[in-house]
This record gives structure tokens, C-alpha cells and sequence, in this order.
């Protein structure tokens, strides 16, 4: 975490740490390897033009879903 962030970049970067140490594996989207571990987190994919969506899954199954809309 750097000192000049806003706070969606500190929350982002809270519940990262959470889900790591939780086991899950955070990854970028571009670089996703889905053999990693057991837990995969992908974050920053682009759905389309207006969301970006970031999904967790555990074992293969789908458990969490999020989406960030642009203004």
C-alpha cells in the first residue's frame, strides 16, 4: 500500500490482503493462472465498456461476484 492513494485504492487493496491470507490467490485478469491454487480471485476483468467485474472461485465453483460501474 502507498501513502498517496485514494480510498477506493486503500479498500481495494484491504480486501486483497483479506482474501490472500483467507487463501484465496488474487490475480490480475490478464495474467490468471487457474492452476495456482484452489481459491482464484480475478480482478479487473472488463465485461464490457461501462463494468468492470471481479469474481471469486473455489474449486471451479463461482462464489462471489463483483461489479464496478464507470460514470
Amino acid at each position: 500500500m502507498t501513502m498517496n492513494q485514494n480510498p477506493e485504492q486503500t479498500a481495494g487493496d484491504t480486501i486483497d490482503r483479506k482474501l490472500i491470507e483467507s487463501g484465496f490467490a488474487v490475480q490480475d485478469h490478464r495474467h490468471t493462472d487457474w492452476k495456482v491454487s484452489p481459491g482464484i480471485v480475478v480482478r479487473e476483468y472488463k465485461a464490457d465498456a461501462l463494468q468492470t467485474v471481479m469474481f471469486c472461485l473455489w474449486t471451479g465453483f463461482l462464489y462471489g461476484l463483483s461489479r464496478q460501474y464507470k460514470n
